[in-house]
């Protein structure tokens, strides 16, 4: 009403609302009349009694409780104590004012200029409050300028448009002169012990002595000096009530940073972690896939999601080693940190060391500590660009189970790398391993060797000669077919270049529990290969149908959820994530720049294999066979994918056509989603 935001108090009154009667007949029936009830006919000899009962009701009677001049932006307040606290937008900035209820206390509103001029703008008359319950017309009381013919008086401006009402006009307190600082009287040298008094009541003058208190503890601030002076003087002390505090924007916290525990958990998991790249030189005999370990992994966030670390400990299942990895992310603001620290050690055993070097042990361990830094910066919804630093050690050795051990020296490879990344993903799930939509990455890595090495001169350190260069890209597409069935596409390749190489392997299954090598296919025998890694799927084929420096794949899929289609409504995550398959497979490995070349290492075989360090097979001759294998193979089959016992579990069973010739199906049982 007034023009300004107020704080108001309410409260229920009884009121008579109307007067209800019941008649009572002499046949012992009851007729109610309510106050919009009546009789059309009743026979008056029939009546026995006439009862009338007053109908007494309740309603809300509002009144205001201040009248500022500026608007209460914020209120809060306790039942419990009871008081509360207002935010005022002052002069001087936000104030915060504390309150009592006193449900006796009303005050008169005032409307502001702006609020009576735009009432009379559009011809309403200006509401006011009456004075003792009486109103004007229409209910309304026109300004002390209409009226002043019934004081004989004329009124000011101001006063003109005050308006009449029952209550008194409500005068803001005077803001109290500050009071000097209470001086410490423990610094005062006493005249008497801590109250000395004449037992008479009066010295020998006549006088009364003076009181001397001397206060142990001193007053804190004014108000509790002053409510000390007040207990001396028998009054009651000054409550904390009617305060005036000054806001400070600058120092407010509207949280503080606050962790809890996401999640904990333990489960079954072969996933390579971090890239997932292998030692070349420690796996001479062919690529290591990660086997089936136990995962603890756990993860703490805080409040607002912006901070989360996550840490995690897996042991394979054949305990020969272990992993740790602890990562830190800062979501705070729009550009993304992410801190990882990693450590892997296992173990490889076997003969095939004892071929290579007939004094090597059986036994050996590899071992490899990475620390990442990375960044991520999203350009909208759907697209980010990347960055990752990362810092590598892998060293190789063999245990010193025996004498040879010892003369053997580990070796050991420092390496500092960078990645950058291009992401597009604007796919939206549908169901379990049902998406929608199309997502891409575009990658490039950077590694360089350096060596740092203590001698009796010193310590030496620089970078080796030759970098590992990596460029690759993988993009995939879901096309919705129906409302259940999709058909999931991709596209896969990467390549390298510089003085150091990876080397790709094709074929089998992402995350696979079932790996076979093939040894028939040779690798390179030229070429400075530092690192491995898998390029899946390939169903239908064996690990190294194909293998070089660069790789193309692509994957075509279709899946049905045939449950779905009988069913609705289905319970069982076993039956609702069931899911048919068809599947497509096609691509090439090769080293060098055509796949197509006659001096392509797969079609290169030595006899005997030059890997062979047998010293029962000697021979002075060395044969070079070539033959012609089709670089681009193929595999296509069938097979089934749900949810068991907690993990998403693939089956595929394909057959592979190499050079025109289809090989005998393979089973492929895999974890983990889409390819």
């Amino acid at each position: 009403m007034s023009g300004v935001v107020n704080r108001y108090q309410a409260h229920l009154e009884d009121y008579l609302d109307h007067y209800e009667q019941t008649i009572y007949l002499s046949t012992g029936d009851e007729i109610v009349l309510h106050a919009d009830s009546s009789l059309a006919k009743l026979d008056s000899s029939l009546i026995d009694s006439v009862v009338v009962r007053p109908v007494i009701k309740e309603r809300a009677v509002v009144e205001a409780v201040t009248n500022v001049n500026n608007n209460v932006e914020l209120l809060a307040s306790s039942s419990r104590l009871p008081r509360g606290v207002a935010l005022h937008q002052g002069d001087e900035g936000q104030l915060v004012r504390t309150f009592a209820f006193d449900t006796t206390r009303s005050v008169r509103i005032t409307p502001t200029n702006f609020r009576r001029r735009s009432y009379l703008a559009v011809g309403q008359a200006v509401p006011v409050f009456t004075r003792g319950g009486q109103s004007g017309a229409g209910g309304l009381v026109a300004p002390n300028k209409v009226n002043q013919s019934l004081t004989g008086q004329t009124a000011s401006e101001d006063e003109a448009y005050r308006f009449q009402t029952r209550f008194e006009d409500f005068v803001e307190p005077p803001t109290p002169e500050p009071e000097p600082e209470p001086e410490n009287i423990l610094l005062r040298e006493p005249a008497t012990s801590e109250a000395t008094v004449n037992p008479a009541g009066a010295d020998s003058t006549g006088t009364r002595p003076e009181l001397t208190v001397v206060t142990r503890n001193p007053p804190r601030n004014r108000r509790e000096a002053r409510s000390a002076r007040a207990l001396l003087r028998g009054e009651r002390p000054i409550p904390e009530l009617n305060r005036v505090y000054k806001y400070r924007s600058g120092l407010v916290k509207p949280s503080r940073l606050t962790f809890r525990v996401n999640y904990l958990k333990t489960e079954a998991d072969n996933d390579p972690l971090f890239a997932g790249l292998n030692n070349f030189a420690a796996n001479p005999q062919g690529f290591t896939r990660q086997p089936l370990g136990i995962l603890f992994k756990g993860n703490i966030i805080d409040l607002f999601e912006d901070f989360s670390i996550t840490g995690g400990l897996r042991v394979p299942t054949n305990f020969n080693g272990t992993e740790y990895f602890l990562t830190a992310e800062n979501r705070k603001q729009r550009l993304d940190k992410i801190v990882s620290v990693y450590r892997r050690n296992r173990r490889v055993t076997g003969d095939f060391f004892r071929r290579l070097n007939p004094q090597t042990p059986p036994t050996a361990e590899e071992n490899t500590l990475l620390a990442q830094f990375g960044v991520r910066y999203p350009l909208d919804v759907f697209r980010s660009l990347r960055a990752t630093a990362t810092l590598r050690r892998d060293r190789f050795q063999t245990l010193p189970t025996e004498l040879a051990a010892l003369q053997s020296r580990p070796d050991n490879q420092q390496r500092i790398g960078a990645r950058l990344e291009y992401v597009f993903d604007n796919t939206l799930p549908l169901a379990t391993n049902m998406r929608i939509g199309t997502r891409y990455k575009v990658y490039s890595d950077f590694y360089k060797s350096f060596d740092i090495s203590f001698s009796e001169n010193g310590p030496n350190s620089g970078f080796q000669p030759g970098f590992l260069g990596i460029f690759g890209f993988d993009a995939r597409h879901y096309q919705r077919l129906d409302k259940r069935s999709i058909l999931a596409l991709r596209l896969a390749g990467a390549t390298n270049f510089g003085g150091q190489k990876i080397l790709y392997y094709l074929g089998g299954a992402d995350n696979s529990l079932i790996n076979t090598f093939n040894e028939d296919i040779p690798t390179p025998q030229t070429g400075n290969f530092v690192f491995q890694d898998l390029a899946n799927p390939l169903r239908g084929f064996d690990i190294n149908i194909r293998n070089g420096g660069t790789y193309a794949l692509a994957n075509a899929e279709l899946r049905v959820p045939i449950f779905n289609y009988i069913f609705r409504n289905l319970r069982s995550k076993f039956l609702r994530d069931f899911q048919v398959v068809s599947f497509f497979d096609v691509g090439s490995a090769w080293s060098g720049s055509d796949p197509f070349d006659e001096d392509n290492p797969v079609n290169i075989t030595f006899y005997p294999d030059p890997n062979n360090n047998d010293p029962d097979v000697t021979t002075p001759i060395s044969i070079r066979v070539r033959r012609f294998r089709d670089p681009i193979i193929y595999g296509y089959g069938f097979g089934a994918r749900t949810t068991l016992f907690g993990y998403f579990i693939r089956a595929d069973y394909g057959w592979g056509v190499e050079t025109s010739v289809r090989g005998p199906g393979k089973l492929h049982l895999s974890l983990g989603m889409d390819f």
